[in-house]
């Protein structure tokens, strides 16, 4: 362990307080946002308890981190998922012959599956009971009102298709770009925060003339906060250039 790792977890111990990982709270949080706007409903990754990483290995996990939260378990099983599907891109057409006598996702995607199946069905159920009995004017309409009133991704997708498989695909896709990116960005730009205050101090003096103290911002405000964007759109390059240069 190097001297900067050892110091650190001294004054840890002397504190009584472990640090914590900024990355996985950003990920946990992209997480939750993305299952809450695909499925409507999260996964509540949030509430699951954290892991501690290096250097606070002396001390346990929070008392309410455990592995068989159904948010860790899909957690778990979506990360494996994907490193395993990275070596297959590395392999190329041979993938096959080193996974030659199992497939080595199927049982990380059974994992995911097993939440998002049920949120999927209910989906179809609630469409199929929705257009029962109806006119195409009629469905026109409610797919009119539902458009307007809001709804998540899947309230779309359903009206679209009904196949199973489709629509499953299509919602993994779109949850590894959410959380994976999202997460990414957000990591990086807590890091640069930290490291240069003079743009902490120009971001807060904008979001304070747009939004105010106390308001939540609306659309239109986020698209005056053009400071804002011009730094999230900037850590997003950078965190997409080091993803790829990993």
């Amino acid at each position: 362990m190097s001297r900067t790792h050892s110091s650190r977890r001294t004054v840890d111990s002397r504190q009584g307080t472990p640090l914590i990982s900024r990355q996985e709270l950003a990920s946990r949080f992209t997480l939750d946002s993305a299952t809450e706007f695909l499925f409507g409903n999260d996964v509540g990754s949030l509430s699951a308890g954290l892991t501690y990483p290096p250097p606070s290995l002396s001390y346990p996990h929070s008392p309410s981190y455990t592995e068989e939260h159904p948010s860790n378990r899909f957690v778990n099983a979506f990360l494996a998922g994907q490193t395993l599907i990275s070596l297959r891109s590395r392999y190329g057409p041979s993938w096959a012959l080193v996974e030659f006598w199992r497939d080595e996702v199927r049982p990380h995607r059974a994992v995911v599956d097993e939440l998002v199946e049920p949120i999927l069905e209910e989906a179809l159920r609630n469409n199929r009971a929705r257009t029962a009995d109806a006119g195409q004017d009629l469905k026109d309409k409610l797919d009119e009102g539902d458009e307007r009133n809001g709804g998540t991704l899947l309230d779309h997708l359903v009206r679209q298709t009904q196949d199973r498989q489709i629509l499953k695909d299509e919602l993994i896709n779109l949850l590894v770009a959410a959380r994976d990116t999202t997460g990414s960005t957000l990591t990086f730009a807590m890091y640069m925060l930290t490291q240069h205050p003079a743009i902490v101090k120009r971001l807060r003096e904008e979001i304070l003339l747009t939004v105010g103290s106390t308001s939540r911002p609306t659309y239109e405000q986020i698209k005056d906060l053009k400071y804002m964007r011009a730094f999230i759109n900037g850590q997003f390059y950078v965190s997409c250039n080091m993803a790829l240069e990993d």
